[in-house]
């Protein structure tokens, strides 16, 4: 779809989204959920984490990004009263507090390109949609 779509849950896990993904990456800013939701679609895990996390936080996520080839993350301005990061594959979510979890690595590796997703396999780079940092 290209209009905005209003997901009952969100970040979403799913559903419909913009015909063009965002590049996978780590991102200081929010980039539209439309297009991640189709990086889902492509077997990418997405990182939303809260706006207002510590630096070293933020470290660990942006880390997560880099380390990982089918992740992006980015801040997310509606994520739930102390949440610290929401970690989501196509039809898979985790809620955390702390980005020191042990599940969040684990979630990344368990679901990236993972049988859940749709179209798995399928690149989450290439478009003009998103310049993550390096």
């Amino acid at each position: 779809v290209r209009a905005d779509v209003a997901y009952s849950v969100n970040p979403a896990p799913g559903g419909p989204h913009h015909p063009v993904w965002a590049n996978c990456g780590f991102y200081d800013a929010p980039l539209p959920e439309e297009h991640l939701v189709h990086d889902l679609e492509h077997g990418a895990v997405w990182l939303a984490y809260a706006p207002d996390l510590p630096a070293g936080d933020v470290a660990t996520i942006r880390a997560l990004a880099t380390d990982h080839d089918k992740v992006i993350a980015a801040p997310f301005p509606g994520l739930g009263d102390g949440e610290a990061v929401v970690a989501t594959a196509w039809a898979r979510q985790l809620r955390l507090d702390s980005v020191d979890d042990p599940r969040l690595e684990r979630f990344v590796v368990m679901y990236q390109d993972g049988g859940q997703a749709p179209e798995a396999g399928v690149t989450c780079r290439g478009t003009d949609v998103g310049q993550p940092l390096e």
